[in-house]
């Protein structure tokens, strides 16, 4: 990378908060960027001041690149949004006068419904857990904090003992952009939760403490990847044919919410969604499910 986008990400991770996941997809979606740039140009590679060299026809010509690849339109979007809210950060530091990628809309996307696990999916992955060991307390804890709370994977391991409140039936989570936002424990977790601390000193590593909720198997932090690899253990034990993410058991979380009765207000809240914008895409599944109840019991349907 060029000094110019490590600058860049520096800023997205300490002025703007964004998790290493974001930093991570920025600095992907910028590398392939430049790639194509110097493919398309004829170029060796790629220098630090060809971000000022680039024009909106640079830009669109990449988008279709994209597209006869075969990305989807969600994808492309993403993209885009990376290159302008780099060039933005140019303007603003005084290289560029423009933001070529400002002028570009983006792609419409059909409105689909997220992804969730069906109910008989779900059971079959609570089934698994146990409560006899201290690590399969930290599984199972972890699984009720994704699919039982709504937790992103950035703002679950990223929890500390100290957000935790005394009685152990909230906790304070950090979500995008640094905001925060207060959770219930659910109340068959705190007292998994209040004896997986009491055990927890003992598994940290003694020369290297640390604050975080989440113990790996060598006593540091848990991380996102160690989440996710947890996830595809239990995927497997279960005999899902479909992927295992912490994402897939956030949407999981709305929409059975959702499907009990729960406000799109208060899920937002739960969800810590800056618009409700965004909360609403979860109504697809919801309507749905109105729909199919309809058909079922309405004796004229």
């Amino acid at each position: 990378m060029d000094p110019w986008t490590d600058a860049f990400l520096g800023y997205l991770r300490w002025e703007r908060g964004a998790s290493p996941h974001t930093l991570r997809a920025y600095r992907r979606d910028l590398e392939d960027f430049q790639r194509f740039f110097c493919h398309y140009h004829g170029r060796p590679a790629f220098e630090p001041l060809a971000w000022l060299e680039v024009e909106d026809p640079d830009i669109r010509a990449y988008l279709a690149w994209l597209l006869e690849r075969g990305y989807h339109r969600r994808s492309t979007n993403r993209r885009l949004s990376a290159l302008r809210t780099l060039f933005r950060y140019l303007q603003r530091s005084g290289f560029r006068r423009d933001n070529p990628a400002a002028v570009l809309p983006n792609l419409r996307v059909p409105e689909e419904p997220p992804p969730v696990l069906r109910s008989e999916e779900v059971h079959a992955l609570l089934k698994l857990f146990r409560w006899d060991t201290f690590w399969h307390l930290r599984d199972a804890l972890i699984f009720g904090f994704l699919y039982g709370m709504g937790l992103r994977v950035g703002e679950l391991v990223r929890l500390t003992v100290e957000d935790l409140d005394p009685s152990r039936t909230w906790v304070q989570v950090r979500g995008k952009g640094r905001k925060e936002r207060s959770v219930p424990v659910l109340p068959a977790l705190q007292a998994p939760l209040a004896r997986y601390l009491d055990e927890r000193s003992l598994h940290v590593t003694p020369d290297r403490p640390h604050g975080h909720l989440w113990v790996n198997r060598r006593g540091r932090p848990l991380t996102d990847r160690g989440v996710r690899y947890l996830l595809r253990h239990y995927q497997l034990r279960a005999g899902l044919l479909r992927r295992l993410y912490p994402h897939l058991l956030r949407h999981t979380f709305a929409t059975h919410l959702l499907q009990a009765g729960v406000d799109l207000r208060t899920l937002q809240e739960l969800l810590g969604h800056a618009r409700l914008h965004t909360t609403q895409r979860y109504t697809h599944p919801e309507w749905s499910h109105i729909e199919r109840t309809y058909r079922e019991t309405h004796p004229k349907a």
